[in-house]
Parts: structure tokens; C-alpha cells; sequence
């Protein structure tokens, strides 16, 4: 449940947001909706997980604050389960048995 002080809440309902709006840019000093960086967001893009962007111009790329509000609501739904912790003797035990050669 989204409360009123995130930054999707402060988002107007149409219109368009620029990709450090979007995620963590190097030298962006605003709060990200989506908390990856941008290869990670660009690649998502790429392979249809996120939406697809709009060209404004030859050098200009932006997505709808629409399809933006859809993503950040449709990840904020998906439930989050911690994977278990290995502890440290079996992780390495684990890698240890991977690496062994068997010999028959």
C-alpha cells in the first residue's frame, strides 16, 4: 500500500518522466521510483519486463507517468520471500563439492 509521502503519489496523472526520474542515475540527486540502476532498468526494457519508452526527439527519451504508476504498483504487489541463509561451513562446503573432481 502506497502512502502519500512517496514520490509516485507526487507524480502527475498523465504526462511523461525522464529516466533519471525514473531509477538511480550517477549523478542524480532525486529519489528514484524504481530503487535499481540504470543498466538493470534499460535491460528490463530491452527484454519487455518494464515498458517501453517514447523518443520526444532525436536525443530525447521518455515513458508515460502511466505505464510508470502501472510498473511501480505491479511491483509493489509481487510478495517478497527472502531466500534462506547459508551458513558460512555449508556455502563453503557447498562450493567445495562443486569444484571437487571425481575420479573413477
Amino acid at each position: 500500500m502506497q502512502t502519500n509521502n512517496t514520490p509516485v503519489s507526487q507524480l502527475p496523472p498523465t504526462g511523461f518522466l525522464r529516466l533519471h526520474q525514473i531509477v538511480q542515475c550517477k549523478n542524480s540527486k532525486t529519489q528514484p521510483l524504481i530503487p535499481i540502476c540504470r543498466s538493470s532498468f534499460l535491460n528490463g526494457v530491452k527484454s519487455g519486463k518494464y515498458p517501453k519508452p517514447f523518443k520526444l526527439g532525436e536525443r530525447t527519451t521518455a515513458w508515460k507517468v502511466e505505464d510508470i504508476k502501472a510498473l511501480v504498483e505491479r511491483l509493489a504487489a509481487v510478495e517478497y520471500t527472502p531466500t534462506p541463509a547459508i551458513p558460512n561451513r555449508n556455502r563453503k562446503q557447498a562450493r567445495h563439492k562443486k569444484t571437487r573432481l571425481t575420479t573413477h
